[in-house]
């Protein structure tokens, strides 16, 4: 379970799964014997994935990824067992769930939670995860880059090359945050960036500033669909006096 946490979620989703994991094994140890194991964890991931929207198909995970993460085909009775054993994982968690003590979170607040994982995951270097974060057609236009990616492939690409160099994310800190709602479906989120990064054995602290545009998905999630990214200029730029 640990390897699909790293490839398709968040801390917040993580956190899920190991306080259901804990909730589960503590009524039925049975769940967590050796024969049981793998089972367990696909049932719980399945389980919080859903109710989370993390797995579907608009989601971050499809259904037949984590299907085979976890050793299940597509269909059929082994696919049966999965949804079966899912079922009753949650069936351990109390019946009756404490009253939401706030209300549903506002656009502003979703996004500003999709930025957020997106910045936690490429601070971490989780590439899967990172990536997960864009929109199949994003756009990136970088400081650093001599031409426009058009897509998240060629991103992805990109960065493949830079990871062959040796490059590496050490740490990611976001300040300065601020979100514009546009519509019912659209975002742009502003921030400033300091990075960590290693290149082969030379490391290296980066100030930038970056503008992430979202998009809301049909199932509700918010997606990056275009990413710029700027150095960040400590000392303001003074403007000439014509002669």
């Amino acid at each position: 379970m640990d390897r699909a946490l790293e490839r398709w979620s968040d801390a917040e989703v993580r956190t899920a799964c190991q306080r259901l994991l804990v909730s589960a094994a503590v009524r039925d140890p049975t769940l967590v014997r050796a024969s049981e194991t793998t089972r367990t964890a696909a049932a719980v991931y399945w389980a919080v994935g859903r109710a989370s929207h993390l797995i579907g198909p608009d989601a971050r995970a499809l259904n037949q990824d984590v299907l085979a993460h976890f050793g299940y085909g597509p269909s059929g009775r082994r696919s049966l067992v999965l949804a079966q054993s899912s079922t009753r994982c949650c069936r351990h968690e109390p019946a009756q769930q404490e009253p939401p003590t706030g209300p549903a979170m506002s656009p502003d607040d979703e996004v500003l939670a999709a930025a957020r994982s997106l910045v936690e995951a490429f601070g971490r270097h989780a590439t899967d995860a990172y990536f997960n974060s864009f929109a199949s057609d994003a756009t990136f236009l970088f400081h650093s880059h001599d031409l426009p990616l058009r897509s998240r492939k060629e991103y992805r690409d990109v960065w493949n090359g830079w990871e062959t160099d040796g490059f590496r994310v050490l740490s990611c800190t976001s300040s300065d945050q601020r979100v514009q709602v546009l519509g019912h479906d659209t975002a742009v989120f502003t921030h400033r960036v300091r990075t960590f990064v290693r290149m082969g054995q030379i490391e290296d602290s980066l100030d930038e500033r970056e503008t992430i545009v979202f998009r809301r998905e049909a199932g509700g999630r918010w997606l990056a669909v275009h990413e710029h990214l700027s150095p960040n200029s400590p000392t303001p730029v003074t403007p000439r006096t014509p002669t």
